[in-house]
């Protein structure tokens, strides 16, 4: 009874999210659809693909024309007390003074040659090309992270029916079992069993309710929303073998197009560029310089003395013009210099080495889910097969309980093992259908095209 209770609770839980929110019958391809709207990881994706972006024009700004004006404008106010000599003569030398000036300039400089700079316009169109890269295996990866899930959904749902289903047949199995005992038809011990399996099948369902609801909010964290009624792939879903039919012809197609790989060469071209701009820190550089500019100047002078040869006030103005050349020649800065090119060296490595990696992993998951699609075809062959029989094999059990030859016990593992060759049978299809996107992810071809094309296998 506390296990019924429980599993009341939970469907009514189902029951009331359900209310909540707006059910929705879908397919893969609307699922998709949602996701590229309300997925937050692809939004990160996108945002730091566009903000990485922005490292091209910044880079090839240093190597433009840098045009700089400065204004200036300062008063100073002084007093002086004091004595002079003057013709033999002592003078009070009292005075107050006061002096404004203005000015302003406005310079030009123009690099004609940087090393450090010609590398970082290189290494900056590569971190784009990363970027870029990056951001396109996170579309490929959204639409396999979408696909998982949806199948899961989908493979809860079905364990979630298949154990009503079959705790609904043991119910029944149990009032047939009470009756025929009552009338004396069989023993106390197949009731028991019967009891015992609906027990059983009581503790699944409430397993299966949790796991339908945690795949359930998993897809919504996704796409934003709740799918209640996700389409299924049809019973005639086409199982196409891969083209070409060669592992090798697709792990070509993988290093030439797998987007981890691509962003990895991109990083070690980076890291390349990034050892000449440390190693660019021993070179001269030469830039174009001229500039313009003017000051103005006002004072006045209080004179509490009768010295003639202290003035009263004035004005000056000054105009600076100049045009030239500008050699920067680095000598010694400490070891700085390189010790970064050393730093940068090292990372240089690190870089290569991961684009080995990049590549070996590209090589071993376009081999792996080659392999996989192409025994996901004949399983779902056999497992369909396998299911089958177990429906013939439980109407030969069923018979043979009515006419006494078989147990209680008998037919309730015959319909387990019918419900259970279902579930098999339905994951191994979508198992195939993941497999087919992950290859062609592998492989950098997977696009939203081939989402559509799935979803016409569905109703």
């Amino acid at each position: 009874m506390k296990n019924i209770k429980i599993s009341l609770v939970l469907g009514s839980l189902l029951g009331v999210l359900t209310a909540t929110s707006p059910a929705m019958a879908v397919d893969l391809l609307d699922v998709y659809r949602l996701a590229q709207q309300n997925d937050p990881e692809i939004a990160i994706a996108e945002a730091n693909f566009m903000a990485a972006a922005e490292a091209s024009p910044q880079a090839r700004a240093s190597y433009l024309p840098q045009i700089e004006a400065n204004v200036n404008y300062g008063r100073t106010d002084s007093t002086s007390v004091g004595e002079q000599f003057f013709a033999g003569q002592i003078f009070p030398d009292d005075s107050e003074s006061e002096s404004t000036s203005t000015s302003w300039t406005v310079s030009l400089r123009q690099t004609i040659f940087n090393w450090g700079t010609v590398n970082q316009i290189q290494q900056a169109a590569a971190d784009v090309a990363r970027a870029e890269a990056e951001y396109r295996a996170a579309e490929q990866q959204l639409i396999v992270r979408v696909a998982e899930a949806y199948f899961n959904l989908l493979a809860a749902k079905d364990s979630l029916e298949a154990s009503r289903i079959n705790k609904e047949s043991i119910a029944r199995q149990l009032d047939q079992a009470k009756k025929r005992f009552e009338v004396g038809l069989i023993a106390i011990t197949d009731v028991q069993e019967s009891q015992a399996a609906f027990d059983q099948a009581t503790a699944e369902v409430i397993a299966a309710e949790r796991t339908a609801f945690s795949t359930r909010e998993n897809l919504r964290a996704v796409i934003g929303e709740y799918v209640d009624d996700p389409a299924a792939p049809a019973a005639d879903m086409p199982l196409v073998s891969p083209m070409p039919q060669s592992p090798e012809n697709w792990v070509e197609k993988a290093l030439e197009q797998n987007l981890t790989v691509i962003a990895s060469r991109f990083a070690l071209e980076s890291a390349e560029h990034d050892t000449g701009i440390r190693r660019a820190g021993h070179y001269p550089t030469l830039d174009f310089v001229a500039e313009h500019g003017e000051t103005d100047s006002d004072f006045d002078s209080l004179d509490f003395t009768t010295n003639p040869a202290v003035p009263g006030s004035g004005t000056s103005e000054q105009t600076r013009d100049f045009i030239g050349l500008q050699l920067n020649v680095p000598i010694f800065s400490g070891g700085a210099t390189q010790s970064r090119t050393r730093q940068a060296a090292f990372q240089e490595s690190a870089a290569r080495s991961s684009l080995k990696q990049a590549i070996r992993n590209a090589e071993s998951q376009t081999r792996d889910t080659y392999l996989g699609v192409i025994s996901d075809i004949a399983r779902v062959q056999a497992l369909r097969q396998a299911y089958e029989s177990s429906q013939t094999a439980l109407k030969a059990t069923q018979a043979g309980y009515e006419v006494g030859t078989r147990t209680a016990v008998d037919v309730l593992t015959g319909r387990r093992n019918e419900l259970q060759a279902l579930i098999t049978y339905q994951r191994a299809r979508y198992d195939y259908v993941l497999n087919t996107l992950r290859l062609k992810q592998a492989a950098g071809m997977l696009t939203g095209e081939d989402v559509a094309e799935v979803a016409t296998w569905m109703k």
